[in-house]
């Protein structure tokens, strides 16, 4: 069972009042924000030894202290339901990668005539630096609210520097003749030809062929350079794809826009799969 948070309202609230939390930043976490702002500086664009001064490594990891301010008035104090008005931070220095730091929040003052707190911020690394302090005025929920954790989705970063060192380890090596199945999608026909344009495939393409030239079509996609094989249905495709591999005709399979479960029928069947 996930833990209940619950929040602090106007009312409960009481100057002197504190919560802290501790987070670690690591390199995932500085190109999430940076993708998140559109702002490439905050990534180490230079990474050599030659820049030596403190903020060397990139902006990241100094803008990024300063969100655990309104992290914490969001979910600690006064948490649930609380607004934050106004941020002012200041920045000390930068957060090492890997390196845990624990911001804390005080309230310095409560203002009846708005329903607000303002709260005195500091953020530490382990051997007790100021990397950020700051204050945050905060609208204060008036109803008290509990709330199961959740968890929070798990980002996953695509870096295109990767998928060209992939690219880049297969130029030379001959293209292999693949039986792609079914490709009645725009994404599944992009991905066979833009597969055989990088001379990783000689893609057949195996399905119905009106459907597939209409996506074609609609995608500006030339098929002149690819043989297609019309099927009716992609049972059909599963089956004659199998069969050509099996034959020599083709050395591998591409999945299409058909079920899983429908190719793999076929590939693992006692007699005539692979």
């Amino acid at each position: 069972m996930n833990d209940i948070i619950e929040n602090k309202t106007f009312d409960e609230i009481q100057v002197g009042d504190q919560a802290s939390l501790t987070r670690t930043l690591d390199q995932d976490g500085v190109e999430a924000l940076a993708i998140i702002t559109g702002n490439f500086n905050l990534i180490d664009l230079d990474p050599g030894p030659a820049d030596t001064s403190m903020y060397g490594q990139g902006g990241g990891q100094t803008s990024w202290s300063a969100t655990l301010f309104a992290t914490l008035a969001g979910t600690r104090l006064p948490g649930l339901g609380s607004i934050a008005k106004h941020i002012d931070v200041r920045l000390h220095r930068p957060v090492a990668i890997g390196v845990p730091v624990t911001a804390t929040a005080t309230v310095k003052e409560k203002r009846a005539e708005t329903g607000t707190v303002l709260l005195d911020c500091r953020a530490v690394n382990p051997v007790g630096e100021e990397v950020a302090t700051g204050s945050v005025e905060v609208l204060a929920p008036r109803e008290k609210m509990r709330h199961e954790l959740l968890d929070l989705p798990k980002v996953q970063l695509r870096r295109d520097n990767r998928y060209l060192d992939l690219l880049r380890a297969c130029e030379g090596l001959p293209a292999l003749g693949c039986a792609v199945v079914h490709p009645c999608s725009a994404d599944a026909l992009r991905g066979a030809v833009e597969a055989a344009e990088h001379h990783l495939i000689t893609p057949i393409l195996i399905g119905p062929e009106d459907k597939i030239r209409a996506i074609a079509a609609q995608e500006h996609l030339d098929l002149t350079p690819y043989r297609l094989v019309p099927t009716e249905h992609s049972h059909h495709s599963a089956e004659l794809a199998v069969a050509m591999v099996l034959s020599g005709e083709a050395q591998t399979l591409m999945k299409g826009s058909l079920h899983t479960d429908e190719l793999l029928a076929e590939v693992v069947k006692k007699v005539g799969g692979l």
